[in-house]
């Protein structure tokens, strides 16, 4: 398999905690270190393009970006390592899944804070209709939710081509 550069895309063939990836997926493979949530945003935000509401859009931008902050911060996933975004179709929503190597920590809520950290997973459960923490036989964690989307977008891109993204 090629080492990805910063972000990889490719259609999703893995099966989800639910079943089946959905036909209309999106898996980007990214980078660890502390520029990933950055990048991971940049990229979903490219393969989403135009076809969200502002406030979609900028809650989706959240999510991946504290799951991918938490993938970098509690299962230290650095800059030779990869993670991986999935995005999902799925009717009326969005499945939203970040999958990093694991770590002895398992993801859970926890109260914020007085430095103002901890909010992450937090935010995810208020934002998403439903969340969920699953480990594979490997010791790879997947943190993944559901945002719903209403109306869901009729049109979403369909050719998944690997290529990379800086």
């Amino acid at each position: 398999m090629d080492q990805p550069t910063d972000v990889q895309r490719k259609r999703s063939k893995q099966v989800w905690a639910t079943g089946p990836a959905p036909e209309d997926s999106v898996s980007l493979r990214v980078r660890g270190g502390p520029t990933a949530p950055g990048r991971a945003r940049a990229a979903v935000a490219s393969q989403l393009g135009d076809q969200l509401t502002d406030m979609q859009a900028s809650d989706i931008a959240l999510i991946v970006t504290e799951l991918v902050t938490n993938s970098v911060v509690h299962a230290g996933v650095r800059l030779d390592e990869v993670l991986t975004v999935e995005l999902g179709k799925r009717p009326g929503r969005l499945r939203i899944i970040v999958t990093d190597a694991g770590s002895d920590l398992e993801p859970r809520l926890r109260s914020p804070d007085e430095t103002g950290h901890h909010f992450g997973l937090l935010l995810v459960r208020e934002l998403c209709s439903t969340w969920g923490v699953d480990h594979d036989k490997t010791g790879m964690t997947r943190v993944w939710c559901e945002l719903a989307l209403d109306p869901c977008p009729a049109e979403w891109p369909t050719v998944r081509v690997p290529s990379s993204v800086h």
